[in-house]
């Protein structure tokens, strides 16, 4: 689940809610968020920056993320994670 998560969030061509990127799993959100947690722990992923869900549309509308960046909207907060690549 650690990869296929990690590679939704690659391929994501635009903010993601985190009810839909569970859905997409075929997860439930608590168990996505465990994920996201994890991957956060083991250094796969960086949390970079928690915004309102209006900040993180302009910011995605305005193109500033780079590719390996996702957003995950959750109620009315967007948390950005970024994708660790590893150097090897």
């Amino acid at each position: 689940m650690l990869t296929k998560t990690l590679e939704a969030l690659r391929e994501a061509q635009e903010p993601l809610g985190v009810a839909d990127l569970a859905s997409q799993l075929e997860i439930d959100v608590s168990k996505l968020e465990g994920v996201l947690n994890e991957l956060v722990r083991q250094g796969k992923l960086r949390k970079t920056t928690v915004m309102t869900v209006e900040e993180c549309q302009l910011e995605h509308a305005a193109g500033l993320q780079n590719h390996l960046c996702a957003f995950l909207t959750h109620g009315n907060t967007a948390t950005r994670y970024e994708i660790v690549e590893s150097s090897s």
